[in-house]
């Protein structure tokens, strides 16, 4: 092999690690110490958000019978929910794996909160949030999916959609820290 195919073989194996650290990482380069990372969509419209209300939503993206990241996070998440105003935060549960019962969803969510909404999407609609959002998850095998264990915040627009406002993504959750955070963000004394 020449080392000319051997430099540009090495410089797309750095061009890939760099990629795949600054999307799947992004705690690397958040200088909060909850891992908060400022990063807006505009116009999110996802069929489950239709119905909400409220300023505010959170979302996490796990799935049912996840046995190491979904309970730690969503007990933390649980705690910090607890903390906040109900009447202007939500928070809804999103499930990585097609393959189970439709009806299981919502109430994996709830037995770690009663507020807990689960959801449900099918194949195409959960390429789309998890590509929207930049989720990453694989396959580990049959029964188990590696992801990334994030808490997305999303708020309402004035066209009555939703943006993608902070993702929190140092683990675990610092539950004082996010919910003093999003209490702020609802005084509106945020800059």
């Amino acid at each position: 092999m020449s080392q000319k195919k051997k430099f540009f073989g090495v410089m797309i194996i750095l061009i890939l690690i760099a990629t795949i650290f600054s999307t799947a990482f992004p705690i690397l380069y958040s200088n909060d110490k909850a891992g908060k990372v400022n990063k807006e969509i505009q116009n999110i419209h996802f069929d489950f958000l239709k119905d909400e209300t409220k300023e505010y939503v959170l979302l996490f993206f796990g799935y049912v019978g996840c046995g190491n990241i979904c309970p730690p996070a969503l007990n933390e998440i649980s705690q910090i929910y607890n903390k906040l105003d109900k009447e202007r935060f939500s928070f809804y549960l999103i499930n990585l794996k097609p393959n189970v019962f439709k009806d299981e969803v919502d109430p994996f969510a709830k037995a770690f909160n009663k507020e807990f909404k689960g959801i449900y999407l099918d194949e195409k609609k959960l390429i789309e949030i998890t590509t929207k959002f930049q989720v990453k998850y694989s396959p580990k095998s049959s029964f188990d999916i590696d992801h990334t264990g994030f808490l997305y915040l999303l708020e309402k627009s004035a066209n009555n959609m939703y943006k993608q406002k902070f993702i929190y993504t140092a683990r675990p959750f610092d539950i004082e820290y996010i919910s003093n955070d999003l209490n702020r963000l609802k005084r509106g004394n945020y800059d």
